[in-house]
């Protein structure tokens, strides 16, 4: 989930000190009311979930609390990672339940903060999104804001946030994630802590990790091995803590050296990690560039995709500006059940508000 603004840059606010190895792994009760108790719901397709709706994992017509409510509901965890978990408030005071009603048979649409309503300073983009209908948000990097006052933004909002990244080094600088590089396991690792933090804040369900660009002469072997024992570390952590981990692909076209750039790659580190609670953000762009095939490879792959992000080709411009058949894409995920939230990461080619003249028919 890549950026093209620099004010979503990593080196504004350091990572230090938030190494998981020093931290105090703390278990605090899912609704803030009965200390240490967690509760849970599982529903016929298998998922245990916490009550909310930032996965996605919601049967029709179900009525569930509002993961912006309380702002730290995790939810859409599978039940084999509930058992290794301590979920997390992270401190919230009880605040007062809102109830939203899903309905299974349509894709679910986020906001993608980071490429949309960017005439607006971050913190203003959440109120936009919500006054185009939008219920859930996702973006890039949130670390240059200070936790707290992003989640009182978040609550105010009304929003579910359901995915942002884990530090990816210094954007501006030309970084695009650190998980391949052998030099810098420290910083990543301190990075996956400070993610954690920061969702358990906002009440995210999700993160998302960039594999990084591979420099020229190092060992392929090596940055192979790296990244295996970074997603095996990072999976581990967000296991512990609640949430999933997925692992994006980029393209190699406009992210040249990128070392995770197709679907058989990304899925092919997945299965060397061995970890259930990391899984596949299937962006329909990056996969369009590189191969193509997005509906066949989506109903092969789906129960190992985590989440899906959309823009057209060429351009990354909104649905209906390209090449890509999206009323037969969308319409083709309902087919196969996808009920998760498919997140709008695309450059409007005007005005935020007057690219979604597509989404009128799913609303």
């Amino acid at each position: 989930m890549e950026t093209p603004f620099t004010a979503q840059a990593q080196g504004a606010k350091s990572t230090q000190g938030y190494r998981l190895q020093r931290k105090r792994m703390e278990t605090y009760p899912t609704r803030g009311y009965r200390p240490r108790r967690q509760r849970t719901r599982t529903y016929p397709h298998g998922d245990t979930v916490l009550g909310a709706s930032a996965l996605g994992h919601i049967p029709q017509g179900d009525t569930v609390l509002g993961a912006s409510a309380l702002g730290h509901i995790r939810t859409g965890i599978p039940s084999s990672a509930l058992a290794h978990s301590d979920i997390s408030a992270r401190g919230y005071r009880p605040r007062r339940w809102r109830t939203r009603t899903y309905n299974r048979g349509m894709p679910r649409f986020a906001a993608n903060l980071s490429f949309l309503f960017t005439e607006r300073l971050f913190l203003e983009r959440f109120a936009a999104a919500r006054a185009a209908g939008f219920a859930a948000v996702e973006f890039h990097f949130p670390y240059e804001h200070d936790a707290a006052a992003l989640a009182e933004v978040v609550l105010t909002s009304g929003l579910d946030v359901v995915v942002f990244n884990l530090p990816a080094g210094d954007w501006a600088a030309g970084d695009r994630g650190i998980a391949c590089l052998p030099q810098r396991v420290a910083e990543f690792q301190d990075g996956v802590g400070l993610a954690i933090d920061y969702a358990h804040k906002l009440g995210c369900g999700r993160l998302n990790c960039l594999a990084g660009i591979v420099p020229a002469g190092l060992d392929a072997d090596k940055v192979q091995q790296t990244l295996i024992e970074n997603l095996r570390f990072a999976a581990g952590a967000t296991r512990h803590a609640g949430i999933e981990l997925v692992l994006e692909p980029l393209n190699t076209r406009d992210n040249p050296g990128f070392a995770v750039a197709t679907t058989r790659a990304g899925l092919a580190l997945i299965e060397a990690v061995g970890d259930d609670m990391l899984r596949l953000q299937y962006d329909i762009y990056h996969a369009q560039v590189m191969e193509g095939d997005l509906a066949h490879t989506l109903e092969t792959h789906l129960p190992r995709i985590g989440h899906i992000q959309l823009a057209d080709n060429p351009g990354r411009h909104e649905p209906g500006s390209g090449e890509i058949n999206f009323p037969f894409l969308l319409q083709h995920l309902d087919r196969i059940g996808y009920t998760g939230w498919v997140g709008c990461e695309y450059k409007p080619r005007g005005r935020s508000e007057d690219s979604f003249g597509w989404l009128e028919s799913w609303r």
